[in-house]
């Protein structure tokens, strides 16, 4: 059954439905209660929530319309599809929330480092599982790169994504899905229930409109503090309504400095203070400003030095674009839109201090910061989708991808070799390679041999030895001391 006909049966289902539904009438079993929040009646019943934040402009004047913000997001974009997704499978619970509290929302450099030296300690790949086809080809007309490229766009423009999940129908895999889509949401709609954050459904409204069930919707949004009867907050804040102002200067900006390259028109006026120029014909004035113009101005009179045989003077009909500090301005926009997305401005401007080193940190503040922060969003929402196989299947994406954690790595493998209390397969898991299986000895722990328990130690041959040394340690300042006297 395709979307539409699903849309129609879900909207008939509905119609048979008493919504408006009052609960203090009767006391609710188990499977009807509700958190007291709920039980208030704030909206109507299938309020459409339009979401007044612009999204169409946000896409189309910004996104396609303004350089800088294209630059930031596409590189953001294009860094975080290279991350591969995969199938993991639990082995380890514990390290296993571990792992997701290092590499949350709130990750830093140090805590993905440390996230990684356990990955491997936590799940295991698992290469059979059905997702995996949905990993690799999401639909039938984008690759993986491109969807993920969709995913994170989308929600960093509008502040949303809205993954519609195409799923079996019938048979023993129903409920299971077989294509994932990102629809648009500059084009959607969502209808909000009878209570402050109930959603019932959504509707695409593109050329035609398509009512879709709630239960095939993951939406994932910007945290959005406005909250209206209308059920603005049920949408996510998108990072240009706090920039609005800033893309408007920059595309004004731009547009400002196309302007006077398209109508720059003459530079200004020049005239004869003694009235001479006024007893010129129209040939003679012809003739005139094309001697200026052959003697005096272009690249090859460039230091020369011009007479005249009269007092001139000049009208300046404009001022530069250095001189109405366009450039600046662009520039400082492409900062602060920079700064709304965290990414390092550095990477986008012509900057002295751009040495190799900075660029170096500089992509790697991105990767540990804005990317991962993005793909990790992503993967709770595939998460969320892999929940209709259940087991204690994991989706993550692989960070080893990155060159710029290498350094990171070789420094976790430096530590690593210090650390007898680790075998040697917990150290190749920990520096990202697979277990070795068919040598035994990766499973024992060497310790170094001048390394011993305090317990198999002799208590008099302990003694024995600490009397010897501070003998030892005497001896040497009594020598000291002669040494000294000798001296005096």
């Amino acid at each position: 059954m395709d979307i539409i006909s699903r849309a129609i049966s879900w909207a008939a289902r509905r119609k048979g439905l008493n919504i408006v539904t009052d609960p203090t009438r009767a006391p609710l079993n188990a499977s009807q209660q509700q958190s007291s929040l709920n039980r208030f009646r704030l909206f109507g019943v299938n309020l459409f929530s339009w979401g007044d934040w612009d999204n169409r402009d946000f896409v189309e004047n910004g996104y396609m319309g303004n350089a800088g913000l294209y630059s930031i997001i596409n590189r953001i974009t294009r860094t975080a599809a290279v991350a591969q997704f995969k199938v993991y499978r639990i082995k380890d619970v514990k390290k296993h929330q571990l792992y997701k509290s290092w590499t949350g929302l709130n990750a830093t450099a140090a805590s993905i480092q440390k996230a990684i030296t356990i990955k491997n300690l936590a799940y295991e790949e698992d290469l059979s599982h059905p997702f995996n086809k949905i990993l690799e080809k999401p639909n039938d007309w984008q690759s993986m790169n491109e969807f993920v490229q969709t995913c994170i766009g989308f929600r960093m423009i509008t502040g949303n994504r809205f993954l519609f999940i195409n799923e079996i129908t019938a048979g023993a895999n129903k409920g299971r899905p077989y294509g994932l889509f990102n629809l648009p949401p500059q084009h959607i709609s969502i209808i909000a229930g009878e209570t402050l954050f109930k959603v019932i459904g959504y509707q695409l409204q593109l050329g035609t409109i398509t009512t879709i069930p709630v239960e095939l919707i993951v939406h994932s949004r910007y945290w959005n503090p406005y909250y209206d009867l209308a059920g603005s907050h049920l949408w996510g804040l998108s990072p240009l309504r706090a920039a609005r102002k800033t893309l408007e200067r920059s595309n004004k900006a731009e547009q400002r400095g196309a302007t006077m390259l398209d109508n720059a028109g003459a530079a200004g006026v020049m005239f004869d203070k003694s009235g001479y120029f006024k007893d010129l014909s129209t040939e003679q004035a012809e003739e005139m400003k094309q001697k200026v113009n052959d003697e005096v101005l272009g690249i090859d009179n460039a230091g020369k030095i011009a007479l005249a045989n009269g007092d001139l003077g000049y009208l300046n009909f404009g001022q530069t674009g250095v001189e109405m500090q366009i450039i600046e301005q662009e520039k400082y926009s492409d900062e602060k839109l920079c700064n709304i997305y965290g990414v390092p401005a550095g990477l986008f401007m012509a900057n002295a201090n751009a040495t190799d080193n900075n660029i170096k940190a500089w992509n790697k503040q991105l990767i540990t910061g804005p990317v991962m922060q993005e793909l990790c969003a992503l993967r709770e929402d595939l998460n969320e989708i892999a929940k209709r196989y259940g087991g204690d299947i994991w989706i993550d994406y692989d960070p080893n991808v990155y060159p710029e954690l290498q350094e990171d790595l070789e420094k976790t493998a430096n530590v690593m070799q210090k650390a007898w209390w680790l075998n040697g397969n917990e150290k190749r898991l920990a520096t990202g390679y697979d277990e070795d299986t068919a040598n035994p000895m990766m499973n024992s722990y060497l310790v170094p041999n001048n390394l011993s328990d305090i317990s198999n130690l002799d208590p008099n041959s302990l003694r024995n030895e600490l009397d010897r040394e501070d003998d030892t340690g005497d001896s040497q300042d009594g020598a000291s001391d002669r040494s000294t006297d000798v001296q005096e």
